[in-house]
């Protein structure tokens, strides 16, 4: 019997895969743009001037709606950095008397139940 055993890649950071994905992504339209652009050019002599404000208009709301869940990404990685740095001032502790598990802030000098 054969057994093949394969080492697992290593990962890349979620920082650095977020970061290009978003640029390739915002490149990726750019170049779409254009294609779409240059594919009605090229059926049509006269390029209608509705067509090109219909496509500027749709590549300005697609813009407008990556620029936004870029800016929601960058928040939501904030709110996990400061739960995480947080996390990281809490330390458990186990009650043997009433078998509770809880975890207690240094910060705030107080008792959370965990669920």
């Amino acid at each position: 019997m054969l057994i093949l055993i394969h080492q697992p890649l290593p990962l890349t950071p979620r920082d650095q895969e977020w970061a290009t994905k978003t640029l390739q992504i915002l490149e990726e339209l750019d170049y779409q743009t254009e294609h779409i652009k240059n594919r009605i050019k090229q059926r049509e002599d006269d390029f209608p001037k509705y067509l090109n404000k219909a496509i500027g208009k749709l590549v300005n709301g697609a813009q407008l709606i990556m620029r936004y869940f870029s800016i929601k990404v960058k928040a939501l990685r904030e709110i996990d950095r400061v739960k995480k740095k947080e996390k990281a001032h809490r330390t458990r502790w186990y009650s043997d008397h009433a078998g509770r598990v809880g975890t207690w802030s240094k910060r705030s000098n107080r008792c959370e139940k965990d669920s």
